[in-house]
């Protein structure tokens, strides 16, 4: 498991997101409303992957987050 912790989260166009992530968890601004979205980078948790996303509880938004340990960041994917 990649440590997450002090990453950078960034959008398809790697613009950045305010987001805090600490251990396995990280909550991120909703790229839509601004809501804060929490996912686990835990297996078969909320957040974890396209098939197990967050939801936003303001615009029902779907992502998931994926981590890119060479650039140290935290990678956002808009399920469609």
């Amino acid at each position: 498991m990649a440590k997450i912790t002090d990453f950078h989260c960034v959008d398809k166009n790697d613009q950045p997101i305010p987001a805090d992530a600490f251990g396995n968890n990280a909550a991120f601004a909703c790229p839509n409303c601004g809501q804060p979205i929490l996912a686990i980078m835990l297996e078969n948790q909320r957040g974890f992957n396209a098939s197990n996303p967050s939801i936003c509880r303001s615009c029902d938004l779907r992502g998931w987050l994926s981590v890119d340990a060479a650039k140290e960041r935290l990678q956002l994917h808009i399920v469609q």
